[in-house]
């Protein structure tokens, strides 16, 4: 992230220097070469009403380290849990193991002050802490009051929550406690929110609590407060610990709160009538944001790798899913969406920075910004720089001394200085074992995208490999349609493939023409042997912009391990057309979607209802069907989804699927044989118009949603 200001670089950033965060003065001739320069403005004057322009993909300088006022600590095992910019910018607040929150005040330098007048010594931080808050007890959350403004010292608070204690609001001028909000139980006792948050007028506190939420007014300390249930009365509803609490920044009267159950709610913030309950963390949700405009939100849990964003308006499914190497954590790990609402950056257990464009959900740059987990990243209001921390817990034995420690600093954290080596064992000791170091490569890379892993390849020589180390490949994306152009898509596509060295491949989809090319149906087939010896769990074939439906093997119908197949415009290779098609495999299918192709034999579709006894929807669009057509799915009891788009040729439907919910047509006026429309929870009949000569009759649709 860099600036340019009357030719001097006043860009923030980190990296890693031999256990230290040092003063990077650096070269100004490659900085300013690095540099997108901000909004036009007169010599000497700076305005920062809005966030200065900056490139993410030129790694951030580092300006100041703090760590030996937290090695000081009585703790031994010390480490950050977290950092957070003022509103104001004036200053940023850390929290760390040993029960204290520290305010660091950013020293004014924009206005002449030479930045290289705090550059100290290796071991030595570059100024102290102006406050000091020791809570005594761990620290669950903390949170900046909304219109905090250092020119106003009455509005100069922020909020804590810890264990076995109530809710805490400190003044930071002078550290001292103005006041306490108290929660009690059904045994009269105080209970600690693991979860606090100002709303957006900041009159009010919401604190999470196991399976409630209790929302104070600010100005009424004390024990008054309303309590909201997350559950109803019939147990729906957001179960858990509410761990994360985040309102809307466009004043629509939203807020989010995520649970340890792995669930992210969104409520009316005026009476807390739920209004999306959001499924898909892998883990426990420990920090929840949205987006500058309000309309999306983003959300991450512990052992969890992804950031999810969510679309507010239909919050149906995920948007898309950001990376972040969070698997094997459980600590909180904060991310942030600088001021122009662009770009989210969130840190890691690999000590890395991702930077990622939030319009495409693409992956812009990153930077080493630790050797250890860099578990806070926090960006300045309206200047261009960041602040991050890292560290995580450590055990060890009594009597070894901690060296092992590292915390943040404005534009970046604090680099974990490597750990001593062990001690010399003798005969009798033995060591743990460890995995070698292309197993772990393996594990890691084999769960990013293709695409992620391209980029990676044009990196270094380790990563030359990496495409053929992934579990999903998809080659339907648009960066490989330059490969198409150039002829190279097959080619690449077969390499990667006959060349995997992943234990296994999860999906593969395949976009091109193949040409009428006997030679690509060969291929394709010899793929599909492949991929089933790996574990193959979804297909997605689409041959489209061919002339001729591409032509398939049985093999599909063997693999024992699919859930998904999905294929358009393609055919069969039949073994024989005289006696009954059988399907021998497919015994874990459960979605199944033909397009565009020719089913006026119905051999295929007979087989597979009878054999796939998990199969679940099924979809026909723009197929060709014979004049009558039928499915016999009253053996499947976990058939819910019936999808039949675009029929033109058919007649009569007859339907046998007593466990189905779900019924879509589209198409020409039919008659439906079904006896159990009563049981539908979602049907829409949509016929379209016949057209006879110059005239036509207008189309109607049934919407029937109980």
């Amino acid at each position: 992230m860099d600036e340019e200001r009357d030719g001097e670089s006043c860009s923030p950033g980190g990296e890693e220097a031999n256990g230290r965060i040092e003063q990077q003065n650096g070269n100004n001739t490659v900085l300013e070469e690095a540099t997108e320069t901000a909004a036009e403005s007169s010599p000497g004057e700076h305005d920062y009403t809005y966030w200065p322009s900056v490139r993410f993909n030129v790694p951030p300088n580092r300006n100041y380290h703090f760590s030996a006022q937290f090695r000081d600590s009585a703790y031994s095992n010390n480490f950050h849990k977290g950092v957070k910019w003022s509103p104001d910018g004036s200053c940023f607040l850390s929290s760390s193991e040993d029960n204290k929150l520290r305010l660091f005040s950013l020293p004014d330098y924009y206005d002449g002050c030479d930045p290289s007048a705090y550059s100290v010594a290796p071991g030595t931080d570059s100024y102290g802490a102006s406050v000091v808050v020791d809570e005594g007890e761990p620290i669950y959350d903390f949170c900046w009051y909304p219109y905090m403004s250092s020119s106003d010292p009455a509005s100069c608070v922020f909020a804590t929550t810890t264990r076995d204690h109530p809710i805490h609001l400190w003044d930071a001028t002078s550290s001292t406690l103005r006041c306490t909000y108290r929660a009690y139980d059904a045994v009269d006792e105080i209970t600690a929110a693991i979860s606090v948050a100002f709303n957006s007028d900041g009159t009010k506190i919401f604190a999470g609590y196991n399976k409630c939420i209790r929302v104070f007014n600010v100005h009424r300390p004390g024990r008054d407060f309303k309590q909201y249930s997350t559950l109803k009365g019939n147990k729906e509803g957001q179960t858990g610990i509410i761990s994360a609490i985040a309102f809307s920044p466009s004043h629509t009267g939203m807020l989010a709160t995520g649970s340890f159950s792995q669930t992210t709610a969104i409520y009316r913030e005026d009476n807390m009538e739920l209004l999306y309950l959001l499924h898909g963390q892998e883990g426990g949700i420990t920090h929840v944001q949205f987006s500058k405009d309000g309309n999306y939100l983003y959300s991450g849990g512990r052992k969890d790798p992804y950031i999810m964003c969510w679309d507010v308006r239909k919050a149906v499914e995920v948007v898309y899913k950001l990376y972040r190497s969070a698997a094997q954590t459980n600590q909180r790990i904060y991310f942030d969406i600088e001021p122009h609402g662009r770009h989210l950056a969130t840190g890691g257990e690999d000590g890395l920075v991702h930077i990622y464009d939030l319009q495409t959900g693409q992956w812009i740059s990153g930077f080493q910004a630790a050797s250890d987990t860099v578990n806070g990243f926090s960006f300045h209001p309206f200047l261009p720089m960041a602040v991050s921390s890292s560290g995580h817990r450590r055990f060890q034995a009594p009597d070894e001394e901690d060296n092992n420690f590292h915390l943040s600093g404005i534009l970046n954290s604090r680099t974990r200085q490597p750990p001593a080596p062990p001690p010399v064992k003798d005969d009798t000791s033995y060591d743990l074992p460890r995995l070698p170091d292309d197993i772990i490569l393996t594990n890691i890379l084999s769960l990013l995208d293709i695409r992620l892993l391209a980029r990676f390849a044009l990196l270094a020589k380790p990563f030359r490999d990496c495409p053929k180390l992934g579990q999903r490949l998809d080659f339907g994306q648009p960066v490989f349609e330059q490969l198409v152009r150039e002829g190279l898509y097959v080619s690449t596509v077969g390499r990667i493939i006959e060349e995997h060295k992943g234990p296994k491949i999860r999906s593969l989809k395949l976009r091109f023409d193949p040409d009428n090319n006997e030679e690509h149906w060969a291929m394709v087939a010899d793929w599909i042997i492949k991929v089933a010896q790996k574990g193959i769990e979804e297909l997605d074939f689409d041959f489209y912009q061919g002339n001729q439906a591409f032509l398939l093997s049985d093999d599909i119908f063997k693999i024992e391990t699919l859930q998904i197949l999905r294929l358009s415009y393609c055919d069969f290779v039949l073994p024989d057309l005289e006696t009954k098609f059988a399907v021998t495999g497919l015994p874990c299918l459960r979605i199944l979607s033909f397009k565009k192709m020719s089913l006026q034999d119905l051999t295929v579709i007979e087989a597979l209802l009878e054999s796939c006894l998990q199969l679940e929807t099924l979809e026909l669009l723009y197929c060709c069907f014979p004049t009558y057509f039928r499915i016999a799915a009253g053996h499947l009891k976990r058939f819910k989804e019936c999808k039949l788009v675009t029929c033109m040729e058919i007649m009569e439907v007859t339907i046998e699927a007593p466990s189905l919910t779900t019924l879509h047509y589209f198409g020409p006026m039919v008659i439906f044989r079904y006896k159990d429309f009563d049981k539908l929870t979602d049907c829409i009949l949509n016929f379209k118009p016949q057209r006879f000569g110059f005239f036509h009759y207008e189309s109607w649709s049934i919407f029937v949603i109980k």
